[in-house]
């Protein structure tokens, strides 16, 4: 089969460079685009990108200059590319990926495409860009209806569908939103005196509810600190935000507790992850769930349990919930996980659950399963 993989947005709020992008950083879209292809598909990444004036093609990248963006302010998710919508019209592929379907363009896309009578499309979600997911659901309710099949990972993402855009529960799975390699994210020593981790981006600003948000991290471990007098917190990633980030943690006194490694190289996540006694996922989660985010998988395959923000509190084998609008209580939750981290979770059974669900190989087989099966329906002049 031939794919297109389309990641319709730019790099800006990573600040990356078409090099970074390409040869120096992962990024969860070439994961899938080199699984897709191990298991003997040709796949084709298209996606923008910031600094480029003429489209760079490769045997694997299709990478577009943006064109115009709207709305304006947005972090990303704005950008549209005309030149990249005619290019996958001109070609012939067997099923269309869209990552992520809330994008602004994603509506013109699959306008276009369904038009051509090409090909079925699958819309994946990647989470809210911005305030208007609920109102471009809505308005385009009639063109998302033209997709052929909706990945999310929150039942909450179900349900909406369902109720905003009238999307049948048949044509929407629930199914990881990355894959992570599971041989490589394994576990190793873990520190003796607790340690509380952050991996991400840091952005310039903290908007969305789904975007992460480090300062988060900050507030609440500076009250487990006065409880944990001996809790370390380390904080791996890049962006815009860092120097903020830094400067707040200076104000609160905190440096002498707080350890920045900014950009990694990859093969030290899984002895960083296994060193740590907490992974803080600093974004707010409609329910808790491991198929969400990928430093969140990584980090129960390192058998390190995970936090993350929501209306409520909620524990599971592999983690907790702790309320976001109040941080008193969500630093009682985690000085108790801390304290009875081998009682209250079983992480030998979360890195299995991982390696059962979430492997790399496993995302890969199941998503040219369903490659194949929409396929052959839209053949047969079904949906």
């Amino acid at each position: 089969m031939k794919i297109a993989y389309i990641l319709f947005h730019d790099f800006r709020f990573v600040k990356w460079s078409l090099k970074d992008f390409i040869k120096r950083k992962y990024h969860f879209s070439k994961g899938y685009l080199e699984i897709i292809r191990e298991l003997g598909h040709e796949a084709v990444l298209y996606t923008l990108h910031q600094e480029v004036a003429s489209p760079v093609i490769t045997n694997y990248f299709r990478i577009f200059p943006v064109e115009f963006r709207f709305p304006p302010l947005l972090e990303f998710g704005n950008e549209f590319s005309l030149r990249a919508i005619n290019d996958i019209l001109s070609r012939e592929f067997d099923v269309v990926h869209i990552h992520n379907y809330y994008l602004w363009s994603v509506p013109l896309l699959v306008l276009k495409y369904v038009k051509k009578e090409s090909s079925p499309i699958m819309a994946q979600f990647h989470g809210d860009v911005d305030p208007f997911s609920n109102f471009k659901l809505k308005a385009f309710s009639n063109i998302y209806r033209m997709i052929n099949l909706f990945l999310v990972s929150f039942e909450f993402e179900r349900k909406k569908l369902n109720k905003l855009a009238n999307i049948p529960q048949e044509r929407i799975r629930i199914f990881p939103n990355v894959g992570i390699d599971t041989s490589f994210f394994r576990p190793y020593k873990k520190s003796p005196e607790p340690v509380i981790l952050y991996v991400g981006r840091f952005p310039r600003k903290e908007r969305g509810p789904l975007q992460k948000k480090p300062t988060f991290v900050v507030k609440l471990f500076k009250i487990i600190k006065k409880l944990i007098p001996e809790v370390k917190l380390f904080m791996v990633g890049e962006g815009d935000g860092l120097s903020r980030v830094k400067k707040h943690i200076k104000r609160q006194r905190l440096e002498g507790s707080v350890r920045f490694f900014g950009y990694v190289p990859r093969d030290m996540l899984p002895k960083i992850y296994s060193w740590a006694w907490l992974t803080i996922i600093p974004a707010k989660f409609p329910e808790l769930t491991y198929l969400w985010d990928g430093s969140l998988k990584e980090s129960l395959a390192c058998m390190t349990p995970v936090l993350v923000f929501g209306d409520k509190v909620d524990w599971k084998y592999y983690g907790l919930m702790v309320p976001q609008n109040n941080m008193l209580k969500a630093a009682e939750e985690v000085v108790k996980a801390i304290k009875h981290l081998e009682r209250l979770f079983d992480l030998k059974r979360a890195r299995q659950v991982i390696m059962k669900v979430c492997s790399w190989d496993l995302v890969g087989r199941a998503l040219v399963k369903m490659y194949e099966d929409i396929k052959n329906r839209y053949d047969l002049g079904g949906e």
